[in-house]
């Protein structure tokens, strides 16, 4: 989903390479003419999930690719588990949290 202003990207619950894919692909595609902000829809995560970390991880990946085009990503529906988890790597300011 896309405005003017902002890009929306949704992540499923347990995403996996393919998903990372879909998303990285949305966002390369979208740089030319695409908002500064691209909202990233993390509410139907499992923060507790072994792979959180691997999440984490990924989403500071996109976040990276992100602002190498003048962009950012915004979290939106973060379980507060993840962003605890999030302060603890030491990513909450690499997410903007």
């Amino acid at each position: 989903m896309e405005n003017g202003d902002t890009q929306a990207l949704v992540l499923v619950a347990r995403p996996g390479p393919a998903d990372w894919d879909r998303l990285h692909r949305r966002l390369r595609e979208s740089r030319a003419d695409g908002p500064r902000v691209v909202e990233c829809d993390v509410s139907a995560l499992d923060p507790v999930d072994r792979g959180a970390l691997a999440v984490l991880g990924q989403l500071a990946r996109l976040q990276l690719a992100a602002r190498r085009d003048g962009r950012e990503i915004r979290l939106r529906g973060a379980p507060r588990e993840l962003l605890e988890l999030m302060e603890l790597t030491g990513l909450g300011d690499v997410l903007g949290r």
